[in-house]
């Protein structure tokens, strides 16, 4: 789950390197789809984290220029990074959903078969809860 945040770090910033270059040539470039397997999962020893972003820069820049985009064209660019922003953000989401899900089974287990492990709960402490979860009603 780290990794997957961290992939998506890496992907702004690669995405706002290219925003600079492409202010620098004069022209909005065509959105890319960043997730996990593209940025290499993002672990401890990628050049983004080491400092060496300026790799990433010397890619940007070395491409040859491109013709201006039209407000049309530039919208629809936008809107596709966007949506896959919103498609990679929505797996992230799901493997973290997933992952809390498991944690949950595993934590129910260790209940159920340890009881002693769940405090009691006294009459009043359930009137308290009835009687707020009432209210809210």
């Amino acid at each position: 789950a780290i990794a997957a945040v961290e992939g998506s770090r890496q992907c702004v910033k690669a995405l706002e390197g290219r925003r600079r270059a492409s202010k620098h040539v004069g022209a909005e470039g065509e959105g890319e789809d960043c997730d996990e397997e593209t940025t290499g999962g993002g672990g401890a020893g990628d050049g983004a984290a080491d400092g060496h972003a300026s790799d990433v820069d010397t890619e940007m820049t070395s491409t040859p220029p491109r013709k201006k985009a039209s407000p049309e064209e530039a919208a629809a660019a936008a809107m596709k990074r966007s949506m896959a922003q919103r498609n990679n953000n929505h797996k992230v989401l799901q493997r973290l959903n997933a992952e809390i899900l498991s944690h949950q089974v595993n934590v129910r287990q260790v209940l159920q078969s340890n009881r002693q492990l769940i405090p009691l709960v006294t009459g009043e402490s359930k009137q308290k809860i009835s009687r707020l979860l009432h209210d809210y009603a």
